[in-house]
């Protein structure tokens, strides 16, 4: 490289003399570093770092946990992380301040799951109007279909159509989130 360099330099000056001779005008280049001025390797290699955890820890985490998941034979799990995910980025798109986004993800998660889910009461000795507005909520179908793998086993029709109605919600605020956090092109 210095070789190079010095071999650069010396054909730069000797063209230089010949066009100041010739009586061609010149220009001066100037190069600048526009970021890092002090040339900090420390600021170069802190964000490739970074990069590299975040990648290896979320790739080695989540190969990890979905083969757990297929070694237990609990894979719906991962489903509904897949839904509550996806209503987490709607209600943080919807929002856009943190505050704002932890209490309404309060509101709408934490109280309907504790609530209105079958988790703490039975749904069978709810009023009518709570056990048609906890059908709704997808933390019912999750929670009925944990107990029925847990604690039935295998009861495929229930299985079945619960994981139908996840995937549903899945794919609903997924999309949902999609065309919140798309950024727009304007034209």
């Amino acid at each position: 490289m210095p070789a190079q360099s010095y071999v650069q330099g010396a054909v730069l000056a000797w063209a230089a003399n010949r066009a100041t001779a010739a009586g061609v005008g010149q220009a001066t280049v100037v190069s600048r570093v526009w970021f890092n001025d002090a040339n900090t390797s420390t600021w170069f290699f802190v964000p490739g770092i970074l990069m590299m955890v975040l990648t290896i820890s979320g790739v080695f985490l989540t190969a990890m946990v979905m083969a757990r998941e297929w070694e237990r034979g609990t894979f719906e799990s991962m489903l509904y992380l897949v839904i509550a995910l996806s209503l987490g980025l709607v209600i943080s798109s919807l929002t856009k301040n943190q505050l704002l986004a932890c209490q309404m993800s309060l509101i709408i998660s934490f109280l309907p799951t504790v609530m209105l889910s079958g988790f703490m009461f039975d749904l069978h000795s709810e009023p009518l109007i709570i056990r048609i507005v906890s059908h709704f909520l997808p933390m019912t179908y999750f929670l009925e279909l944990m107990k029925s793998l847990l604690l039935a086993g295998n009861y495929w029709s229930l299985i079945a159509r619960d994981t139908a109605i996840l995937v549903g919600y899945a794919v609903f605020f997924m999309c949902i989130a999609y065309r919140l956090t798309r950024k727009k092109v304007e034209g």
